[in-house]
C-alpha cells in the first residue's frame, strides 16, 4: 500500500503516540550510585538505536513474500506495462524527482489518469477475486535503560526537573532508508526510538499495541475511493522509485537516500 493515498490517510493513526515527550538525551555517570559525576561521553542510546535500525533493515530486505503476494504484484506490474500511464510516469519522474520520489506529488500529477484507469486495472489484477490481502509489517524500536529518566529544559538556567516514564528521541541513521525507500511508510533520515526503563516497559508495549490496532481500524474506515485506487497508486509509486534508484546509482556518487532531505 506504500505510496497510495490509502496509506497517507491511515498514517494519522500513528499520531496516538504524539503526546510522548520528544527529547534529546544525555547519560549521566553516577558516582557511588548517588552523585552525578559527569555527562557520559559515549552515545550508548544512539548506538543501540542504530543497531535496532540495522536489524529492521535486515528484516525488511530479507522479507520473503508469499506466492499469493508475488502473484498479484507481478500481475499489477504486467498490467501497468499495458497502460498508457507508464510513459507519462517515466517522463514526470525524470523531470521532477532528481533525488527522491514524492508520492503525493506523483498522485496529484496523474490524478485524472488514475481515476480513469483504476477500475479496469483492478479487474485485471484481481481477476474473479473480490478482495486482496496485503500484509503490513510494523516495527517500534525501543531502548530500555536500567535507570530513571528525567526531563529538564535548558535555557540560560535549568528549567524544571521531573521524572518521566518514557520519551521519544531521534537518530540520524546514515544511508537510511537506502534500498528500503519503496517499502516504508515514513521515509526520513532521522528515525524515532522510544526510550524507557524496566518499570515502564509494560505500559510502553501496551501503547504500541493500541497504536497498531488503531492503525488497522483506521484503514478499514477509510473512504471506498481511497481503497479502490491503492493498487494502481502503489504500483505507480514502486515503479517510480525503481527508476529513481537506478538513476541515482548510475550517477556514481553512491546512493545515499538521506541526501534527499
Amino acid at each position: 500500500m506504500i505510496g497510495s493515498s490509502l496509506f497517507d490517510e491511515a498514517e494519522e493513526a500513528l499520531d496516538t503516540l504524539s503526546d510522548i515527550y520528544v527529547a534529546r538525551l544525555a547519560l549521566l555517570e553516577i558516582k557511588s550510585g548517588e552523585t552525578p559525576n559527569r555527562v557520559f561521553d559515549e552515545n550508548l542510546i544512539y548506538n543501540a538505536a542504530g543497531a535496532l535500525y540495522d536489524f529492521i533493515s535486515f528484516d525488511l530486505l530479507d522479507r520473503k513474500f508469499s506466492e499469493y503476494e508475488l502473484g498479484y504484484q507481478t500481475r499489477a506490474f504486467e498490467t501497468l506495462v499495458k497502460t498508457d500511464l507508464l510513459g507519462k510516469l517515466e517522463e514526470f519522474v525524470r523531470a521532477h524527482f532528481p533525488f527522491r520520489v514524492d508520492a503525493g506529488l506523483l498522485r496529484e500529477e496523474l490524478q485524472s489518469e488514475i481515476a480513469a484507469a483504476y477500475s479496469e486495472f483492478n479487474a485485471n489484477v484481481l481477476g474473479n477475486k473480490e478482495e486482496l490481502i496485503e500484509s503490513v509489517q510494523v516495527h517500534f524500536p525501543i531502548v530500555c535503560v536500567n535507570g530513571s529518566i528525567y526531563l529538564t529544559k535548558l535555557n540560560e538556567e535549568i528549567d524544571g526537573f521531573e521524572e518521566i516514564p518514557y520519551c521519544i528521541t531521534s537518530i540520524r541513521k546514515a544511508g537510511w532508508p537506502g534500498d528500503l525507500e519503496g517499502n516504508l511508510v515514513r521515509r526520513k533520515p532521522e528515525v524515532p526510538v522510544i526510550v524507557t526503563n524496566p518499570q515502564n516497559l509494560e505500559e510502553v508495549l501496551h501503547r504500541v499495541q493500541n497504536c497498531v490496532e488503531n492503525y488497522a481500524t483506521s484503514i478499514e474506515a477509510l473512504p471506498a475511493a481511497s481503497i479502490d485506487k491503492w493498487i494502481l497508486e502503489t504500483s505507480l509509486y514502486r515503479k517510480a522509485v525503481e527508476w529513481n534508484n537506478r538513476a541515482q546509482k548510475t550517477k556514481k556518487r553512491g546512493y545515499r537516500s538521506d541526501l534527499s532531505y
